[in-house]
């Protein structure tokens, strides 16, 4: 058995290791870049670069309809600053997201288990960094995308799913104190509430209301449960109404969608939805299966749970994050279904497709000594290291097609020593961000 330290140690050694594989990787995964291209997810260095190297003004800003002002907003802007390359910031951001999500899973791992919380965590990031690394290289995910390269971006609803991790930190830490000391983590999680759903609405149906509903599955089931508390019922619910009905007052120049459930349009929103699990358990095969076995199991610990011989509180908590993974799956994917003028993809059902192998690592990180599990990751680096990238570097890749496209437009803009110009929406981002800021795009509504 390893000493802490050296566990310790271990751990961040290979952390270190998978990040570094992350940044080496990372600029020559096509797909990849294809998607950092998008003009979605270089909205946050548009805005920094607008407000800090042009002059802009906030109050101009026709934000996305989800403004991702935390953490999103927080995380890209200590890239921004650190790094002046749009790229180097891209990655920069990238690795930020795979630290925080390691350490939050950490915390929570560190609450439903009694060892080996952070093994389980890195193994979780060196997994999540391999699926999507690897996974984005290959063709056939064109109409389903890669949901586990989401970790890697920024404003594509990801940020709302590492304040999951974050809420669920607090709430068991608050489960933990004595009742005198719990209101300082009761007040940090109304506020993170607050400011989740204000940020990004996506919240409220993917863990305010899945929260709400696994407490009380869980009061039923164990009324002397820790966990289980009216504050912890109400507030993140509370607070999160309030954020999203904020969105008003706070916002200047509104873009948030308004809510449509058109009858008419359910056939086509439940077809979509179909088509693309379809597609998804066809090209992912291995991944689709544990998926479908780890919400069974899900559903199944509703009605049953082997009791524990140890610590009956931190096998309660395992149940819940079961069961609140269930719900929250279910949510998402209701909402995607009836909310009409909401396009679905892997961006809205990050959570469907992240608590499967996050759980089941804590699981296993309650049987499996830490050596098994260090060794499971190194096994994965090893994978991510040695698998060359199979990309089609030629124009007949699309991916590739529009990187090039890109970079000779930027290179023109560059030698004419254009400042000014109008283009689409998915242009202007692109364009914008990649001359360094030196040009200033007017966008217009058509693509």
């Amino acid at each position: 058995m390893l000493g802490k330290k050296i566990q310790a140690i271990l751990n961040c050694a290979i952390l270190a290791s998978g990040l570094v594989l992350l940044i080496l990787k990372y600029p020559s995964n096509y797909p990849l870049a294809s998607t950092l291209l998008s003009a979605d997810a270089l909205y946050l260095p548009a805005l920094l670069d607008d407000l800090f190297k042009q002059g802009g003004k906030l109050a101009d800003w026709y934000l996305t309809p989800a403004p991702y002002l935390f953490p999103d907003l927080l995380m890209y802007s200590i890239a921004w600053i650190f790094f002046k390359s749009p790229a180097d910031q891209i990655i920069a951001h990238a690795v930020l997201q795979v630290v925080g999500t390691a350490f939050f899973i950490y915390l929570i791992a560190s609450k439903c288990t009694s060892k080996n919380a952070g093994a389980a965590a890195v193994l979780a990031a060196i997994l999540f960094t391999l699926l999507g690394l690897d996974f984005g290289n290959v063709e056939t995910l064109a109409k389903t995308g890669n949901a586990y390269a989401l970790i890697f971006t920024s404003a594509f609803h990801y940020g709302a799913f590492l304040l999951q991790l974050i809420v669920l930190s607090i709430v068991f830490l608050y489960a933990d104190q004595r009742r005198n000391e719990k209101s300082l983590w009761l007040a940090a999680l109304c506020v993170i509430a607050f400011v989740s759903a204000l940020s990004d609405s996506i919240f409220l149906v993917q863990f305010s209301l899945p929260f709400a509903g696994a407490l009380l599955v869980l009061r039923l089931q164990f009324r002397n449960s820790r966990l289980y508390s009216f504050p912890l019922l109400a507030a993140p619910l509370f607070f999160s109404l309030l954020g999203m009905k904020s969105y008003d007052f706070v916002i200047s120049n509104r873009t948030k969608y308004p809510i449509e459930i058109e009858i008419s349009k359910l056939g086509q929103q439940f077809d979509f939805l179909r088509n693309f699990f379809f597609d998804m358990f066809l090209q992912q095969p291995l991944i689709a299966v544990f998926l479908i076995a780890f919400y069974g199991v899900a559903f199944a610990s509703i009605f049953y749970w082997p009791k524990s011989k140890h610590d009956d509180e931190k096998s309660t908590r395992l149940r819940f994050l079961l069961i609140f993974s269930l719900v929250s799956a279910l949510t998402t994917i209701v909402a995607t279904s009836v909310v009409t003028n909401l396009s679905s993809g892997p961006r809205y059902l990050i959570p469907f497709f992240y608590w499967p192998p996050i759980i089941t690592i804590i699981v296993i990180a309650t049987v499996l000594r830490s050596n098994k599990l260090h060794f499971i990751s190194l096994a994965m680096l090893l994978t991510l290291a040695f698998h060359a990238p199979e990309n089609n570097e030629d124009d007949s890749n699309p991916a590739v097609a529009q990187v090039k496209d890109i970079r000779c437009i930027v290179e023109e803009i560059k030698a004419s020593g254009l400042h000014k110009g109008i283009a689409t929406y998915w242009d202007a981002k692109p364009i914008q961000v990649f001359t360094g800021g030196m040009l200033k795009l007017l966008n217009t509504r058509a693509n």
